[in-house]
């Protein structure tokens, strides 16, 4: 590259900086105006950062300064804007009014202390007008549905709110100032008002069905989740895809939850004959499901959960989240960080051939 087109990309550089700082400058005017006249320099230190940027880049250009003097200003208008951060805001001791928020998330020590002492495994439902954060992401405890930025579409499409759901779930406690259905037991009083709830009724978290039946449609599904006559103990319900074909119980199986982690689940599965393990945990694609270390499929049944099919005989299944954007995530960045060495390799040996 020659030394002139070096010289019209560091002038363009200053340019652009130049711009975008006078772009924030004039904000900050109409921010004030429009605002009484209020002060805030958020925006303008970081504009009178890409103005001074702009300085040195143009003065770099003229070469009135050196290269190393050019990168020494750089570095420190760098930390200058990283050393803007903000924090009026942060919760502080000193400031009570900034701690409204963190003292919530401490205020129901007595119920987490609690519900962690339960048999596991352990899923809760609670009252988000009563405690309005996302309870089980901060206290390690798995809430069916909390404060979240999204849910997949098939678990709402089974209508999570509803009793027979819930069951099915697994949700086995209830965080709530007051019952929200009969039969519910009062397990333990908190001191701030929020109580458990035991739910007899619940599903363990994993079971065995020997009957799949397969619906048309969602419509179809949630009918089949809230008809009273529908034994969802007994028959999984599968939606548009044929129902796998299963063997009747030929006895009581045995089936064990023996390990669950975001990415991993492994479960013990006497079956006396054929039938499905059914897993309350939402269907996504990327899960991948093996029996005995062999591949095999995993249904979608209930609208939203997983199932495998397993024969008589005692297995262990388990489930990986490896969904293909991740792998592929992964071989291309490391296509990228190759290219980027191998070019960086050339581009130095061909300077010296050069020289």
């Amino acid at each position: 590259m020659s030394a002139a087109v070096r010289v019209r990309q560091v002038r363009l550089a200053a340019a652009c900086l130049a711009l975008g700082g006078a772009l924030l400058w004039v904000l900050v005017a109409v921010l004030w105006f429009f605002k009484d006249r209020a002060r805030d320099d958020s925006l303008a230190f970081p504009a009178l950062i890409c103005l001074l940027a702009a300085a040195v880049l143009w003065a770099r250009s003229r070469r009135d300064v050196s290269r190393q003097a050019t990168a020494v200003a750089c570095l420190l208008l760098v930390l200058m804007e990283l050393g803007n951060a903000r924090s009026a805001s942060f919760p502080q001791r000193v400031a009570p009014e900034h701690n409204r928020y963190l003292s919530k998330m401490a205020q129901y020590s007595d119920i987490v202390r609690f519900v962690k002492r339960c048999p596991w495994p352990v899923r809760v439902d609670l009252e988000e007008a009563a405690i309005g954060f996302d309870f089980g992401d901060w206290h390690g405890i798995d809430v069916l549905a909390s404060v979240v930025a999204s849910l997949p579409a098939n678990f709402v499409a089974m209508g999570a709110d509803g009793e027979r759901v819930q069951m099915l779930m697994g949700v086995n406690y209830d965080l709530r100032r007051s019952p929200r259905r009969p039969g519910q037991q009062l397990v333990f009083k908190g001191a701030d008002g929020v109580n458990v709830y035991q739910n007899w009724a619940a599903f363990p978290r994993v079971w065995s069905v020997h009957e799949a039946v397969r619906v048309e449609g969602p419509e179809q599904m949630r009918r089949c989740l809230s008809d009273p006559a529908f034994d969802l103990a007994r028959k999984a319900v599968v939606v548009g895809a044929p129902a796998p074909v299963l063997e009747p119980a030929a006895g009581a199986d045995s089936v064990r939850l023996l390990r669950r982690e975001p990415h991993w689940v492994r479960i013990d599965a006497q079956m006396q004959s054929k039938g499905m393990v059914v897993l309350s945990d939402a269907f996504y694609p990327g899960w991948m499901a093996t029996l005995d270390g062999q591949r095999v499929a995993i249904h979608e049944v209930y609208g939203g959960l997983r199932g495998v099919v397993a024969p008589a005989g005692k297995h262990l299944v388990e489930m990986r989240y490896r969904p293909l954007s991740v792998i592929l995530g992964a071989i291309l960045t490391a296509v990228g960080v190759l290219g980027a060495c191998g070019l960086a390799a050339w581009g130095r040996t061909r300077r010296r051939v050069l020289a």
